[in-house]
C-alpha cells in the first residue's frame, strides 16, 4: 500500500493476531485502498493516516454484537483506518456511501470509493462504522472471526 501513497503522508500501521476470518485478499486491499486514498485526499497538507487491526474492545465487541441477532455470540477483528483531515461535514453524512457523490473536482474523484468500501462490507456481511470530529475521521470495519482462536 505504501507504493500508492504520495511521499508526504506518514502513513502508520499495526497489526495483532485476532483470529481467523476467511476473506478475499482483493477485498481487504480494496477497501484499505479507498479509506486511505480518501484519507489523505481530506487532509491537503502534512496528512497522517493510521491503519490498525486489533481484536474488538469490549465496548466495541458489544456494539459489534448488537448490531444483529446473528452476531450475538461472535467475535470480531476490528480494522481501523484513522485520519488527521478536516472531518467529514454533518449535512454529507448521510450521502457519504451514495454512488457518484463526491465533495471533489471531477478530476479528482468519481465518487465511488466510499460506495465500494460499502458495498464490500454489505456482501461480506461486516459491520462498518464511521466517526468524524473536526480533528479528523476513523472508519471502523468489523469483521466476524472464528472464536476459538481469538487472543
Amino acid at each position: 500500500m505504501r507504493v500508492l501513497v504520495p511521499k508526504k503522508v506518514t502513513l502508520s500501521y499495526q497489526a495483532s493476531f485476532v483470529g481467523t476470518a476467511l476473506i478475499e485478499a482483493s477485498d481487504l486491499q480494496v477497501i484499505l485502498y479507498n479509506l486511505i486514498t480518501n484519507a489523505y485526499q481530506a487532509q491537503p497538507e502534512n496528512p497522517h493516516i493510521q491503519v490498525r487491526l486489533s481484536a474488538a474492545a469490549d465496548k466495541q465487541l458489544t456494539a459489534f454484537q448488537n448490531h444483529s441477532l446473528a452476531y450475538c455470540d461472535k467475535h470480531f477483528a476490528q480494522l481501523t483506518v484513522t485520519d488527521n483531515g478536516p472531518g467529514i461535514p454533518k449535512e454529507i453524512e448521510s450521502k457519504m456511501f451514495t454512488p457518484f457523490f463526491t465533495t471533489k473536482t471531477e478530476s479528482n474523484g468519481t465518487g465511488l470509493g466510499l460506495f465500494i468500501v460499502s458495498s464490500i462490507a454489505k456482501k461480506n456481511d461486516w459491520i462498518l462504522q464511521v466517526k468524524s470530529t473536526v480533528y479528523g475521521t476513523t472508519f471502523t470495519l468489523g469483521i466476524p472471526v472464528d472464536s476459538g482462536n481469538v487472543q
